[in-house]
């Protein structure tokens, strides 16, 4: 559990949390857990349900898919570099579907981004997205499924430059976006890690803290308005490679029943399954936002 005023100063994330013995701990607890949610994911009947399931999945997943393909492509992206104020303000906040959602969302806690997002100078968020989808255009030049799939540590992955400052600007490109624009772009690479997947993974881990100092590694204390988050600053490292892991899952259940996943929608798949995990816990997840401050010292879980 991390306090968000101390973000500036602490890692979002323990060190033990790289620990390969800690994250093989984990996964095991999330595998131990995975069948119950699986089973819910696919309504008790994955012969009937599944393949319909991750149709949908697909489906919802195209609806917005091109907007993100034209405005991040190598060459839009060149375009931009000769009006980095209209790349902001006009490309980013109009016509990003992620950015724009947010920008026009009415919840209290994005306010900080709306106002930081203001503030921000355009250049540097130019440099940001740049870094980013240059990364993500390279990775997948070298991308080999094989070679991908025999990933055995999230080192194998390659995913550490995402977490790097290069590839981030405080309060306003965050994990959460950097990942749904490469998400979008690549889904048979990079997981989304969204408000819903982190909560899901803790849901997964059995609510367990690991030996970890602050408690869960997937939960954090928003010190502004006193409330229990997802740990919005969750390494992107450590979370594609429990998505990566989560896939497996789910794979193997999809072979039981003989349906085959296009791995070219692998995180599409995953996505839709973590949802299913925060769903499940709604209620769950409303508590842990109550104001605690009203409530005495505690975490929502005591």
């Amino acid at each position: 559990m991390y306090w968000s005023m101390y973000q500036e100063t602490q890692e979002p994330t323990e060190d033990i949390c790289y620990d390969t013995a800690h994250v093989t701990e984990v996964l095991s607890a999330i595998e131990e857990n995975f069948f119950t949610y699986f089973e819910n994911f696919v309504d008790f009947n994955a012969t009937k349900n599944f393949g319909r399931i991750i149709g949908t999945a697909i489906k919802n997943f195209e609806h917005d898919r091109d907007d993100y393909k034209e405005i991040f492509s190598a060459e839009a992206m060149e375009e931009y570099e000769d009006d980095t104020n209209a790349f902001k303000s006009d490309v980013l906040k109009n016509d990003c579907p992620v950015i724009r959602k947010t920008l026009n969302s009415k919840r209290k806690e994005l306010e900080q981004f709306k106002s930081s997002f203001k503030r921000a100078d355009a250049n540097e968020l130019f440099e940001k997205f740049t870094n980013i989808c240059a990364f993500g255009r390279e990775y997948f030049k070298s991308y080999d499924s094989a070679t991908y799939e025999s990933a055995k540590t999230f080192y194998d992955l390659g995913m550490e430059f995402l977490d790097e400052d290069e590839c981030s600007l405080s309060s306003v490109v965050g994990v959460g976006i950097k990942s749904r624009i490469l998400y979008k772009l690549y889904p048979m690479i990079f997981p989304n890690e969204s408000q819903n997947s982190i909560w899901s993974l803790y849901f997964l881990s059995g609510q367990e803290a690991f030996d970890c100092d602050y408690g869960s590694e997937f939960l954090m204390i928003d010190d502004k308005d006193f409330v229990t988050r997802q740990n919005y600053s969750y390494p992107y490292r450590l979370f594609a490679y429990y998505a990566f892991e989560i896939y497996k899952l789910l794979e193997r259940e999809a072979t039981k029943i003989n349906l085959p996943l296009e791995k070219s929608y692998r995180y599409v798949v995953v996505d839709s399954f973590l949802s299913s995990v925060a769903d499940k816990h709604e209620e769950d997840i409303k508590t842990f936002k109550r104001n605690i401050a009203n409530e005495g010292y505690g975490y929502g879980w005591s």
